[in-house]
């Protein structure tokens, strides 16, 4: 009988034992399905707001104003601020032109401002900073300006403007960057800076950033050939070219657009200064410009800040901006070939010029 019992006792041990094992198995079971479920929910809400966001900064269907500063002018400033000089004339076409500035002054003071936490350096600072943070500006002392370069913005016809106040005529395009008339900031001590930021005007003239950008592949890889590009151009061929090609008869001369745009979202966008961002290479939160000149209103722009730097009538300004027919057309022409992907991604890498300087994308 004591030996049945034990039998008993040994068997309900081992059952209850197994019987623990089990419920603490499922349990766990039930935790983990449990937990799975709700981190795979709270992971589709992530995802969900992150697409959300990732959608509410890529123009819809491409074609939607961005910080349109046309939209801010009408919403705040006059009817005459998007006049022409052709229609205004004397005084109220300049105070036309001062509203004008300023309200591209405010829209970028506040877009760095609110939505890049980027703010105006104070001068001494700005002088103690690498050169190359202060690269992009040129010296002329004697009419006491600063000018930001941004190339493709009609930069060589300012480099031209300088050279020629300075004496020097009829000097080929290629050799005007180097020209000893060109005074850069680099070359300044520290005290030589901050007294020209203080006392200076400054100015910087911008473009529709997908504008400057066909103009960069145009200008380098269409219209001409310069052995540095050709190099860039191999290179981008080797690596982006997706038909089957010859390696040996590379050139580097019949780089496609799409090519180059996979190349720039590839991120070589800062690798030559006529395609850096704008809001990389001027800096444009940190300086306080006093003007911002863009491309595109080249007419009126021009010929205002030659009158505010004191040499119009001086200085000849050799070629305003095309045909803005004629740009629509390219623009449209050129960007139609890529795919949705790759303008959305180059969108992205430029938005900040073009929230900064109030432009729309194009209509493509």
């Amino acid at each position: 009988m004591p030996r049945i019992r034990l039998r008993r006792l040994i068997v309900m041990f081992v059952f209850g034992t197994l019987a623990v094992y089990a419920i603490g198995i499922f349990s766990s079971l039930a935790y983990v399905i449990y937990n799975r479920k709700d981190f795979l929910f709270r992971r589709i809400q992530v995802n969900a707001q992150r697409n959300k966001y990732i959608e509410e900064r890529q123009p819809p269907d491409f074609r939607e104003h961005i910080g349109s500063s046309d939209r801010f002018d009408r919403q705040r400033k006059t009817q005459f601020v998007n006049s022409t000089a052709t229609e205004i004339d004397g005084d109220k076409w300049m105070s036309v032109m001062d509203e004008k500035m300023l309200v591209r002054k405010q829209l970028l003071t506040g877009i760095c401002e609110n939505r890049y936490n980027r703010y105006r350096v104070k001068i001494e600072t700005l002088a103690e900073k690498p050169r190359q943070q202060l690269r992009a500006l040129i010296v002329n002392d004697q009419n006491r300006f600063l000018y930001s370069i941004a190339y493709k913005v009609g930069s060589t016809n300012w480099e031209r403007v300088i050279v020629e106040m300075a004496g020097y005529k009829n000097v080929p395009n290629q050799k005007l960057y180097k020209h000893k008339a060109l005074k850069w900031t680099e070359k300044l001590t520290n005290q030589e800076v901050v007294e020209r930021l203080h006392n200076y005007t400054k100015f910087i003239f911008v473009r529709n950033p997908f504008s400057r950008i066909l103009s960069a592949y145009k200008d380098k890889f269409v219209d001409h050939h310069f052995p540095l590009f050709n190099s860039i151009g191999k290179t981008i061929i080797r690596k982006y070219r997706k038909s089957r090609f010859n390696v040996s008869e590379i050139d580097g001369t019949d780089v496609t657009f799409q090519e180059f745009v996979d190349y720039l979202t590839d991120g070589h966008y800062t690798a030559n200064v006529h395609w850096t961002p704008i809001h990389i290479q001027n800096c444009p939160c940190e300086i306080d410009f006093d003007y911002i000149g863009k491309l595109e209103d080249a007419n009126d722009d021009v010929k205002y800040v030659l009158i505010k730097v004191g040499i119009w009538g001086k200085a000849y300004y050799h070629k305003a901006f095309t045909d803005p027919a004629s740009e629509k057309h390219r623009i449209k022409t050129y960007y139609s070939t890529l795919t949705r992907e790759s303008v959305a991604q180059l969108y992205r890498i430029y938005e900040p010029d073009f929230l900064l300087f109030g432009y729309t994308l194009p209509e493509m």
